[in-house]
């Protein structure tokens, strides 16, 4: 049996108002915030908070501004991880969000660390 994450909970309990929630919480609390100049691989970066991954308080839950992005572009409760591919905790681009498991996630965060590594020696 597989178990609910937070929002697939909230959105059960009442469907209406969680989608209500993420819209307003997108065009009112996180819109407002995005730099969308950020010269780093086109990312929308959300310029408030102090912490690595900006959240909000969605029906008395914490949700990362990521999964809220990724919820209102795609209109879709994900059961899985959303990663970044950009590997920039604070982009909100759903260009730059996939669904995958924890290994995924650790992998891609692996190859990414190791391309930059890389880069960086060569300069």
């Amino acid at each position: 049996m597989n178990r609910l994450n937070n929002s697939e909970r909230l959105f059960l309990k009442n469907p209406f108002d969680f989608m209500q929630n993420i819209i307003d919480t997108w065009y009112n609390r996180i819109k407002p915030y995005i730099e969308y100049s950020n010269p780093f691989q086109n990312c929308w970066v959300l310029n408030m908070h102090g912490y690595k991954y900006p959240h909000f308080m969605i029906s008395r839950k914490n949700i990362n501004a990521h999964i809220i992005s990724y919820i209102y572009h795609y209109k879709i409760i994900p059961n899985e991880i959303v990663m970044h591919l950009c590997n920039q905790p604070k982009c909100v681009n759903p260009d730059h969000l996939m669904l995958g498991d924890q290994k995924d996630n650790m992998q891609y965060a692996r190859m990414f660390h190791d391309h930059y590594i890389k880069k960086i020696v060569k300069s």
